[in-house]
């Protein structure tokens, strides 16, 4: 009796755990997106909530379910009842052996593009960050690329670096959804500027350069105006640090 009911409880488990990456769509966001959201949820952290008019057309695999489902089977003429099952991975695999693409069933950009629908994520928050590394001390995106692979990320967390001479340059995509601050992935971006501690590389420290401030003024204007309903916020307003070695929130209230 005891074996059974760990086994239920196991099933109990494993039904919660396809739920719950069923329903937010997670299955292709790697280990750093899965594992942050599961985090947020246990820590009792609220996901933002998405406008009922806006449809963010992640990837979708076997047994994914929700209207994005919905979405793809009605494009592909089938029966919309929003679960990607194998009829629906069949003809999913049928449609891209015809229009030239990956034979493999899963519905990234290239297959949404050739459906005609638009990606795109609902962005309301823009989060700065520092890279937490010694003031003077000159560092890239591949470099912080290597140290988030290392920790279990897909790719670089941050959406745009400033190095310390002013240059502004791209990490993710801003169609992809970032892996820099727990519990506001999905629907923010993350820019990170190459800096935030003194000299012994702990102590935190605003090191942001006159050309990374000017930098980093203007990058924020332009996101602005690309996402005009999102604020921006400092990453210590969400998590127990200094990151990113300043008032962020206060000093770009007014853009």
């Amino acid at each position: 009796m005891a074996i059974a009911a760990d086994c239920k409880s196991a099933l109990i488990r494993v039904h919660r755990f396809e739920s719950f990456c069923s329903h937010y769509c997670f299955w292709e966001l790697g280990v750093d997106g899965l594992t942050r959201k599961i985090e947020a949820l246990e820590a009792g952290v609220r996901l933002p909530e998405v406008p009922l008019n806006f449809i963010d057309m992640t990837t979708l695999k076997l047994w994914c379910k929700g209207s994005e489902v919905k979405t793809l089977q009605s494009k592909l003429n089938l029966i919309a009842d929003g679960i990607f099952g194998p009829i629906t991975e069949e003809a999913v695999k049928d449609f891209q052996k015809k229009n030239g693409l990956t034979v493999d069933g899963i519905v990234g950009p290239n297959t949404w593009a050739k459906l005609g629908v638009t990606q795109s994520r609902y962005i309301n928050e823009i989060i700065v960050h520092c890279s937490a590394t010694a003031e003077g001390k000159d560092f890239t995106v591949a470099d912080i690329k290597k140290w988030h692979l290392a920790r279990g990320f897909s790719d670089v967390g941050y959406h745009y670096v400033i190095y310390r001479d002013g240059s502004i340059n791209k990490g993710r995509d801003e169609s992809k959804i970032g892996a820099h601050c727990t519990g506001h992935n999905s629907y923010s971006i993350g820019v990170c500027y190459i800096g935030g501690c003194a000299a012994d590389g702990k102590t935190p420290k605003d090191t942001r350069t006159d050309a990374q401030k000017k930098a980093l003024l203007e990058l924020l204007r332009e996101l602005k105006k690309k996402y005009p309903k999102a604020s921006i916020h400092s990453h210590r307003d969400y998590a127990n640090k200094a990151c990113p070695s300043f008032d962020a929130t206060k000093e770009y209230k007014n853009i």
